[in-house]
C-alpha cells in the first residue's frame, strides 16, 4: 500500500510540474519597456488635476481631453486618464472607462481601448497588477461619440474592477461608490444649413433657332445656356458618390430641351436595343427629369435616358402612386412622352476593364404629352427636377435640387423653373436702370413671394406707385 501511495505522489508531482511548464508568465518589464512612453514621473503640467482615491491602492490623478468641453456627433474624441498606485495591486485588477448619456445609460464601454489596454495573450499589455508605486501611468483613449446620442451632455466614468467588483472611491469625484467621474462634455449639435431648392429661368429659343438632337450640345443656343451642377442628392459631400456632372436646359413652343453632361467613371448598358418592350432603366443606371406642371404633386411626370440613348417614361397619378417595383410596376408606364434622345460617350458601355469618363444625352421632350397639351406661358413656372444614378435604389446619385434623403419622388423639392424669353429679360434690364434703390428691394422681396419674374412684378408696382411731386420751380436771380 505504501508503494502505491509514493506513486500516486510521484505521479501528480510530475503532471504539477508539466502544468508549470506549459504555463508561460508574462514579462512585464518587456512590456514596460515597450511603452516607456506612456510610463512618466509626474502629471503633465497642461492636464486637468483630479487626486481621486480607490480603497488607498490607487489614485486617479488628473486627465487630459480633446476637444476639452464640447464635441459633435461624429467626432473624435482623446482622452488621456493618468493613473498612479501606492502599493502593487492584486492580480486580476482592471480597469474600465465607460461614457455615459445625461440620463446614466451606457453608450461607450472603452475597457480594452488604449496602448495599456489592448489585449496580449488573453488580458491587457500592461494591466493595473503590474504597475510600479510612485511611476504615473498615462492611459489614452480614442472614440468617436456617437451619432445616435440623444442627450445634450455626455460623462465619462472610469476606476477599477476585479473579479467583478469595483474597488471604492474614498475621496474625489464620483459616480456611484465604485466609480471616478473624470470630465463631462456638451454634445455640440450644430446645425447644418439646408440647401435650398433650386430656382431657375430657362429662356425660349429665338425664333428660328435650331436645336439638333445628336447628344453634341455643339449649338449657340448650347453655349448661351444656364449651366446647373448635378451634386449627392442628399445634399452632403458624399465621397462615396461617383457620378455627377452639369444640366442644361432650354425651351420653344415644340417642347423642353435638356443637356446633360455626365461624369461616370464606368458607363453601363445592360438593354438589348432590339427588345420590344420597354427598358425598365430605373433598375439600372441614367439620367432623367420629373415634371410636374402645376406643383400640386398628382400628375406628375418622369422620363429617363441611359447611356445607351434608350427612354424610359412614365406617369404618376399621386406621390409615387402606382408604385409595385417586384412587380414591375413604376407608374403608368403606358403613358409616352414621345421624347427624342441622343448620347455620345466619353468611354465604352459594360466594360470592367476600361476607365470611362461619362457621356452626353440630349433630350426633347414635347409639351403636347403633358396634360396641359402646350407649351407654357412667357412667366410660368414649374417643378422639375433633373438627376443622374447608377443604382437602383439611388444611392448613387446626383441632382440638380436635392432631395435631402426625401423620396425623389418629393415635388416639394423639386426645383422652380420659369419660362421667360430674351425680350422679357432685355425689358428687366431697362426697369433695373430706371427703379430707385428702394424700389429694387422692394421688387425682389415681391417677386420671391410671388415666384414670378421680377419685371412682372415691377410692372405692378409702378402702377400702385403714385409719380413723384413735381420740382418747384427755381427762385429768380
Amino acid at each position: 500500500m505504501m508503494r502505491v501511495h509514493n506513486g500516486v505522489v510521484a505521479l501528480a508531482l510530475v503532471l504539477s510540474l508539466a502544468g508549470c511548464r506549459g504555463e508561460k508568465k508574462r514579462d512585464y518589464e518587456a512590456e514596460h519597456t515597450r511603452l516607456r512612453e506612456y510610463v512618466v514621473a509626474e502629471l503633465p503640467k497642461d492636464a486637468r488635476k483630479l487626486q481621486t482615491e480607490f480603497e488607498g491602492k490607487a489614485r486617479l490623478v488628473g486627465y487630459q481631453l480633446r476637444p476639452a468641453t464640447a464635441a459633435r456627433p461624429g467626432q473624435k474624441v482623446t482622452l488621456t486618464l493618468y493613473w498612479q498606485v501606492e502599493k502593487p495591486l492584486d492580480a486580476g485588477s482592471r480597469l474600465f472607462t465607460h461614457v455615459l448619456d445625461a440620463s446614466g445609460e451606457r453608450i461607450l464601454a472603452l475597457d480594452d481601448v488604449g496602448p495599456l489596454r489592448e489585449p496580449k495573450q488573453g488580458e491587457p499589455a500592461l494591466p493595473p497588477e503590474a504597475w510600479k508605486p510612485g511611476k504615473v501611468y498615462a492611459d489614452k483613449i480614442s472614440f468617436r461619440l456617437p451619432k445616435s446620442v440623444k442627450t445634450e451632455k455626455i460623462e465619462i466614468v472610469a476606476g477599477f474592477t476585479r473579479k467583478g467588483e469595483r474597488l471604492k472611491v474614498v475621496s474625489g469625484p464620483k459616480d456611484g461608490p465604485g466609480a471616478a467621474r473624470v470630465a463631462t462634455l456638451t454634445v455640440n449639435r450644430r446645425k447644418e444649413r439646408t440647401p435650398p431648392v433650386g430656382s431657375v429661368r430657362l429662356v425660349k429659343l429665338e425664333p428660328g433657332a435650331k436645336i439638333k438632337i445628336d447628344g453634341k450640345l455643339d449649338e449657340p443656343a448650347w453655349a448661351e445656356a444656364r449651366e446647373l451642377s448635378l451634386r449627392d442628392a442628399d445634399g452632403r459631400r458624399n465621397p462615396k458618390i461617383t457620378v455627377g456632372g452639369k444640366v442644361k436646359a432650354l425651351w420653344s413652343d415644340e417642347g423642353l430641351y435638356v443637356g446633360f453632361d455626365v461624369i461616370d467613371g464606368s458607363l453601363t448598358g445592360g438593354f438589348d436595343p432590339k427588345d420590344q418592350k420597354e427598358p425598365e432603366l430605373w433598375r439600372e443606371s441614367a439620367v432623367g427629369v420629373v415634371i410636374d406642371p402645376d406643383g400640386d404633386q398628382k400628375n406628375y411626370y418622369e422620363i429617363m435616358v441611359n447611356a445607351q440613348g434608350l427612354v424610359f417614361d412614365t406617369r404618376f397619378d399621386d406621390f409615387k402612386q402606382p408604385w409595385e417595383p417586384k412587380k414591375g410596376i413604376y407608374g403608368n408606364a403606358e403613358w409616352s412622352s414621345g421624347a427624342k434622345a441622343a448620347v455620345t460617350l466619353r468611354g465604352t458601355l459594360d466594360k470592367d476593364d476600361d476607365k470611362d469618363e461619362g457621356y452626353v444625352a440630349e433630350v426633347l421632350i414635347p409639351w403636347s404629352a403633358f396634360e396641359t397639351k402646350k407649351a407654357p406661358n412667357i412667366g410660368d413656372t414649374y417643378r422639375i427636377n433633373f438627376f443622374v444614378f447608377d443604382d437602383h435604389q439611388r444611392k448613387n446619385a446626383a441632382m440638380w435640387s436635392p432631395r435631402l434623403q426625401e423620396s425623389a419622388h418629393r415635388v416639394s423639392r423639386f426645383g422652380r423653373v420659369s419660362f421667360v424669353d430674351k425680350a422679357t429679360l432685355a425689358k428687366e434690364e431697362k426697369d433695373k436702370r430706371r427703379i430707385t434703390p428702394e424700389e429694387l428691394k422692394k421688387l425682389q422681396v415681391m417677386s420671391a413671394k410671388a415666384a414670378k419674374p421680377p419685371a412682372v412684378v415691377a410692372s405692378s408696382l409702378r402702377a400702385a406707385t403714385p409719380p413723384p411731386p413735381a420740382a418747384a420751380p427755381e427762385a429768380n436771380q
